[in-house]
C-alpha cells in the first residue's frame, strides 16, 4: 500500500554507478536543491562495497530521520559492458530463420519453425528438437548465467517465444527474456542484436540492484527504488532486472537531463566526460531528442528507444601506450590510471621499477582482478593467473616469470574478455596529475610514467605532456565535431569529475562557449534524481484482405476481429488497461494518460485506402514516495 507523508522536509536520493565513479546525491523533493553529493570508486568486483561507501558518505542516518521519499538510480554499466564486449556469458535461442548479420557473443541454437510477417503458423514449433538443442546449450556452456529467444516475427505473434520461455525456465532455471518483451518494431536483426545483449547484461544490471536493494534495507528506508532507462525516464527497479538493456545510455540520459537543468541550455552541445566514454548530445528547444528507430552502442544496433546520444570510446581511463612503432597511442581500451592502482596497492612500485627496462613497453601496465566470479568455471591457466591476482594486482612482466610462462597474453585476453580482470596503466587522468590539475590519487606514479615514456622516445617529459595534451584535446574535439560540425559556434556544457580539468586541456579546441556548471561532476545523479515516469501501450491493427479479418497486435498477444470497429474498440480497453497496469508496476499511481490515435490511409491506382492503425497510449507522472 502506498502511502504519502507530509513532512516539511523530503528529500531523493540519486545515484550513478558508472564504470570508474559510483555518484551520489541527496536532493530537497521539492526545491530540488542539492543538499549533499559525493563521489567514491565503483567496486566492480562487488558493487555492494561502493554502493554502501556511497550511502556512509551521503550521511543518510541524517537525512533518513528527516524523510528520504525516494531512490533513484542511473548506471552506464550495460552501455559500458557493450562497449567493452565483457557482457556475461548467455544462450541464444533463434527459431525460424537466422539473421543475416554479425551477431554478439553468446551459444547459439536454431529450432525448427516458422511464423509470416502477419503472425500466421506457417511451420510448427518442433518441441522435440527444442529439448535436444536445450540440452546442447548445457553441455556446450555450463556457465550460461541467462538465455535469450528470438523468433522471426515475434513482433506478430509472441506464442512461440512464450512458449520455448517456458520450457527454458523449467530446465534451465536461469532468467529468460524474449525479442517481444523488449520490442513491438520489425526488424529481426536489431531485435536479436537486443535480446543477446540484454540475456548477457542481466547478471550485471542485477548485482547493482541486488547491492542497493541491500543498502535499503540496512537502513530501513521505506521509499521506492527507481532506475533510469535510455531514454532518460524511471522505471521500477525489479522490472530492469528482467530487462536491463533498457538501461544502455541510461547514465547518458541521467547526464543530459541533469546538465540542461544545471544550466538551463536550450541549444547547444552537452557533453559529459566520464572513465569509459564520452557521451554528447545536441540540445534543441531545451530537449535532447529521442532515437525512435533505435540506439547504437558500439558496433550494435539495437531496437531499443534511447536518447539521441553519441557514444565515443575516449575517457579519464582511456589506455594510454607507446605503440610497436614507438608512437604514443590513445585507444578506447579501458583501463585503471595507474595513479589509482600505485595509491591503492603501493607494492606495485617495486614491479614497476623491477620492469622499466623491459624491451615490452606494456610491462608498465598491470592486471587486476575485476568481478566476482567461479574459478571453477575457468581453464587451468586461468585460474592460474586469477589465483595470482587474488591479493592484489600485478604486471604482465610478474605474470610472466612467476607463472614460467613467455608469453601470458593470450590468456590475460581471454580474462579480460570475460569481464573477469581489468588492466591498469596510463591514461588521461595520469596525464591532469602529470599536470597537476587533477590529483585525487598518487601523483607521482604518474610522473614515473611520463619520465619512463620520456626515456623511450628520447624526449623531455615536458615534450611527452605537451604531446599527450594535444593527442587528448584534438581526439575530444573530433567527437564534438562529428556530433556537430558547427560545434565551435555553440555552447558547449562539460559535465563529469574531470570536467574543469578536461577543458584546461581541450578548451580552445572546443570555442569559447564552454561552460563547466555547479555540480558537473554529480550531473548523473542530478538527472536520476529529478525524473519521471512514462511508460507507453502501442498497438497496431492490419487488415487481412484474404481472409476478411482484421489483426490487432500488441506486445503480449495477437487477435483477428471481424470489423475494424470492433478491432479498435478491444485494443483501446486493452491498451487502456495494460497502460494502468504498467504504471502501477513502476510504482506510479498520480499520473496523466495521453492517447493518440491515426488510421493510415493510402492512394493507389483503386483509389484511397486503408492501411492500418497505430494507437499509442502513454502514462506520464512521478513514482510514488513512500511505501508502507
Amino acid at each position: 500500500m502506498l502511502a504519502e507523508r507530509d513532512d516539511a522536509d523530503m528529500y531523493v536520493i540519486g545515484i550513478d554507478t558508472g564504470g570508474t565513479y559510483t555518484d551520489g546525491i541527496i536532493m530537497d523533493y521539492e526545491t530540488k536543491e542539492v543538499a549533499h553529493s559525493v563521489k567514491v570508486f565503483t567496486t566492480k568486483e562487488d558493487l555492494s562495497i561502493c554502493i554502501n561507501r556511497c550511502f556512509q558518505s551521503l550521511d543518510i542516518e541524517t537525512y533518513r530521520n528527516e524523510g528520504i521519499c525516494s531512490i533513484c538510480i542511473s548506471t552506464t554499466l550495460a552501455t559500458n559492458a557493450i562497449i567493452e564486449g565483457t557482457s556475461c556469458s548467455s544462450g541464444m535461442i533463434l527459431v525460424g530463420k537466422v539473421p543475416e548479420h554479425e551477431l554478439p557473443d553468446a551459444a547459439y541454437q536454431f529450432v525448427d519453425g516458422l511464423l509470416d510477417i502477419k503472425g500466421y503458423v506457417k511451420v510448427p514449433l518442433d518441441e522435440k528438437e527444442l529439448d535436444e538443442k536445450l540440452k546442447l546449450l548445457i553441455q556446450e556452456d555450463k556457465s550460461i548465467e541467462a538465455v535469450g529467444i528470438s523468433c522471426y516475427a515475434s513482433t506478430r505473434n509472441p506464442s512461440f517465444e512464450q512458449r520455448i520461455k517456458r520450457k527454458v525456465q523449467e530446465e534451465l532455471g536461469v532468467p529468460v527474456v524474449c525479442a517481444h518483451e523488449l520490442t513491438t518494431k520489425l526488424g529481426f536483426q536489431e531485435r536479436t542484436v537486443s535480446t543477446v545483449l540484454n540475456a548477457g547484461l542481466i547478471p550485471i544490471i542485477t548485482e547493482l540492484i541486488d547491492a542497493v536493494e541491500e543498502v535499503i534495507d540496512r537502513y530501513q528506508l521505506h521509499a521506492n527504488m527507481m532506475v533510469v532507462d535510455g531514454s532518460g525516464c524511471l522505471l521500477y527497479s525489479r522490472i530492469v532486472t528482467d530487462q536491463p538493456i533498457q538501461t544502455i545510455l541510461s547514465g547518458p540520459a541521467s547526464s543530459m537531463i541533469g546538465g540542461q537543468y544545471l544550466t538551463g541550455i536550450q541549444e547547444g552541445l552537452i557533453v559529459d566526460i566520464g572513465g569509459t566514454t564520452t557521451d554528447i548530445a545536441v540540445v534543441r528547444d531545451g530537449k535532447v531528442a529521442l532515437n525512435e528507430m533505435g540506439a547504437t552502442v558500439g558496433n550494435w544496433k539495437t531496437s531499443t528507444v534511447a536518447a539521441e546520444i553519441s557514444t565515443f570510446g575516449l575517457g579519464g581511463d582511456s589506455r594510454i601506450y607507446i605503440d610497436e612503432e614507438g608512437r604514443l597511442s590513445l585507444s578506447s581500451t579501458r583501463q585503471w590510471p595507474i595513479s589509482y592502482m600505485t595509491q591503492k596497492y603501493p607494492a606495485l612500485w617495486k614491479e614497476l621499477e623491477q620492469y622499466r627496462n623491459s624491451p615490452q613497453y606494456s610491462d608498465l601496465e598491470v592486471f587486476s582482478a575485476y568481478r566476482k566470479s567461479d574459478c571453477r568455471k575457468l581453464r587451468n591457466d586461468e585460474r592460474q593467473v586469477m589465483l595470482q591476482l587474488e591479493s592484489q594486482p600485478h604486471t604482465r612482466g610478474y605474470l610472466r616469470d612467476a607463472l614460467g610462462v613467455a608469453n601470458v597474453e593470450d590468456v590475460l585476453q581471454r580474462l579480460i574478455a570475460k569481464n573477469r580482470i581489468i588492466g591498469g596503466g596510463f591514461t588521461p587522468t595520469d596525464l591532469m596529475h602529470a599536470m597537476g590539475s587533477y590529483t585525487p590519487f598518487d601523483r607521482r606514479s604518474s610522473e614515473y610514467v611520463i619520465s619512463c615514456f620520456a626515456a623511450r622516445l628520447n624526449c623531455s617529459a615536458e615534450t611527452v605532456i605537451e604531446r599527450l595534451k594535444q593527442l587528448v584535446a584534438e581526439r575530444l574535439a573530433d567527437c564534438c565535431r562529428t556530433v556537430s560540425e558547427h560545434y565551435l559556434e555553440l555552447p558547449i556544457v562539460c559535465i563529469g569529475a574531470p570536467a574543469r580539468a578536461w577543458v584546461d586541456i581541450a578548451g580552445e579546441h572546443l570555442g569559447r562557449g564552454v561552460i563547466v556548471p555547479e555540480h558537473a561532476e554529480v550531473a548523473n545523479a542530478i538527472g536520476a534524481a529529478i525524473g519521471n515516469i512514462s511508460p507507453s501501450v502501442d498497438v497496431l491493427i492490419r487488415p487481412d484482405v484474404r481472409n476478411h479479418v482484421y489483426i490487432m497486435y500488441m506486445k503480449e498477444e495477437r487477435q483477428e476481429f471481424q470489423s475494424l470497429e470492433s478491432a479498435k474498440e478491444h485494443a483501446m480497453l486493452l491498451a487502456r488497461k495494460r497502460i494502468r497496469e504498467i504504471a502501477a508496476e513502476n510504482r506510479c499511481s498520480n499520473y496523466e494518460i495521453y492517447e493518440d490515435v491515426q488510421d493510415v490511409m493510402a492512394d493507389d491506382s483503386l483509389g484511397r485506402r486503408y492501411v492500418e492503425t497505430r494507437i499509442s497510449i502513454m502514462a506520464v507522472g512521478k513514482p510514488d514516495i513512500y511505501y508502507d
